[in-house]
């Protein structure tokens, strides 16, 4: 390499049409500067690419009449025979290349040939803030997407900015015909990589900048509340095909779940009491993570601690109050905070989760002002994931072409 330029080497960048045209060429732009030689790029169209750069030679544009999926391993099958190059780059043309040696930091860890998947740094755009609904839908994105050093999972690929060796792209069993959920085909693409025996790497000098929408084109909080059934959807998948819990969705569909007990203890509380021990057995068997300790607890810690809180507050003499005009032995009373305990912990996880969730969309003092309403739009949002993981839980629609044949539930996660 001289002078900031790769000449023994080339690299094939993927852009795939799923956004608007101003935004594909501003990253066409960004793309065309770059100080690495030779280049070509991909560009995957569904229905034809009017934009501004039609006559460089560098851009290759291949027209596809499924049209242009976001998943990223329907993106890379659809385009893996035009690639020319031993290097591909895959970005979302909703993001923009930050500097001319982009493509020279995110591509220089496959020089280790143990690499197979380089995954790059996600910022935003400064001084964008715009407004509450950018906010939300920021605060989603940073559940599956890295933001500066900031990482989920450091060994799955990035949604936005990857690199990849050419020879493991065709190598992997990709299948654009598979009905896979986007919000899980990175993870998915993840454990291919890992199976095929190359590591992925993080690379954080290689930043793709988010072009951010202003407010009023940003989505309506009605989809991006709906997206939460979709990642739930994306979860259960993950957990039917992989056996790994993405995001915890199972955890949330339990929660749904949860406020049976209640209810069946207002019909019959021996029947509430059955359901809210059924919850608590069922908590045992599902992990959570408390942020500053890396080990994985029970939910049923949470349960019981939430349980032995109420009961040390509560006190016998308060059952004329809380129970009015009831006169119950304490063993009653004790078996109605039980059964209200099981939801009221689960509500508490959801809490947590859109806490965090709500501060991983917090980009500068301006948005911190949306806190407050941010807490409560993204819990109700891990309240849908739940859902969504129950749907698909119990009635699949997504698959694999060859499911029939295919069973991962034994692996790990990545």
């Amino acid at each position: 390499m001289t002078d900031g330029t790769h000449i023994d080497t080339g690299v094939s960048v993927i852009v795939p049409a799923i956004s608007g045209t101003r935004n594909i060429d501003r990253c066409l732009n960004m793309l065309l500067k770059q100080r690495y030689n030779p280049m070509e790029i991909i560009l995957l169209s569904g229905g034809g690419y009017e934009g501004g750069h039609t006559n460089d030679s560098r851009i290759k544009v291949v027209e596809t009449q499924a049209g242009t999926s976001p998943a990223i391993t329907a993106v890379l099958d659809e385009v893996r025979g035009a690639i020319s190059f031993d290097t591909a780059v895959y970005i979302n043309p909703g993001y923009r290349p930050e500097g001319k040696e982009w493509i020279t930091h995110l591509t220089a860890p496959l020089d280790n040939d143990e690499t197979g998947a380089v995954s790059g740094t996600v910022v935003s755009a400064g001084g964008r803030t715009g407004g509450f609904r950018e906010a939300f839908s920021s605060a989603v994105d940073s559940l599956s997407e890295p933001k500066g050093r900031r990482r989920k999972f450091s060994d799955v690929v990035s949604k936005s900015s990857c690199a990849f060796r050419c020879d493991l792209i065709k190598e992997l069993e990709l299948d654009s015909n598979s009905k896979l959920p986007v919000e899980a085909s990175p993870v998915e693409l993840s454990m291919r990589i890992r199976e095929a025996g190359y590591k992925i790497v993080f690379a954080p000098e290689a930043r793709a900048v988010c072009q951010k929408p202003a407010a009023e084109n940003a989505p309506p909080l009605f989809s991006t509340l709906k997206s939460g059934i979709r990642y739930g959807a994306a979860d259960a998948f993950l957990h039917r095909h992989r056996g790994i819990d993405w995001l915890h969705g199972r955890i949330f569909m339990v929660a749904i779940l949860s406020i049976l007990a209640p209810a069946a203890a207002l019909y019959n509380l021996p029947y509430g009491v059955i359901a809210a021990g059924l919850v608590f057995g069922w908590g045992w068997f599902m992990g959570f993570h408390i942020p500053p300790i890396p080990w994985e607890w029970p939910v049923a810690l949470v349960n019981m601690a939430v349980y032995v809180c109420i009961i040390l507050a509560v006190r016998d003499g308060w059952a004329a109050s809380i129970f009015p005009p009831r006169h119950w032995h304490p063993a009653i009373i004790r078996q109605w905070l039980f059964v209200f305990s099981i939801p009221l912990s689960f509500l508490l996880l959801l809490v947590v989760n859109g806490l965090k969730t709500a501060a991983g969309g917090i980009d500068g003092i301006k948005s911190a002002i949306y806190l407050p309403l941010l807490i409560p739009a993204t819990t109700l949002w891990h309240f849908l994931s739940g859902l969504g993981y129950g749907m698909e839980k119990f009635r699949p629609s997504f698959r694999f072409a060859n499911e029939k044949t295919e069973d991962r539930s034994t692996q790990r996660h990545p």
